[in-house]
């Protein structure tokens, strides 16, 4: 958008050193571009794109740990919902 504006700038004040700002921006923007592109082509070909499989691997594990700490609960207190399997009468 600045990049933009800079140009149009540049045309309506016929303006050489808004046309050079626009230009250095132009190619910073181009360097991003294809140093994002890069990466992202990197980063498929090692199969992690977007984190996907990684926040699935931790969902995982985090299911893991809750049955568990479940499985340990109902082991020390002798049921599943948390009370005495004997009568209190």
């Amino acid at each position: 958008m600045f990049t933009t504006g800079l140009l149009n700038l540049s045309v309506s004040m016929n303006s050489t050193a808004f046309r050079g700002l626009t230009t250095a921006l132009l190619i910073f923007m181009l360097i991003v571009y294809f140093v994002n592109w890069g990466g992202t082509l990197w980063r498929v070909y090692q199969g992690v794109a977007l984190g996907v499989p990684q926040q699935r691997e931790e969902e995982d594990e985090q299911a893991r740990e809750k049955k568990e700490r479940m499985d340990r609960y109902v082991v020390r207190n002798g049921s599943a919902n948390g009370h005495a399997t004997g009568s209190n009468v």
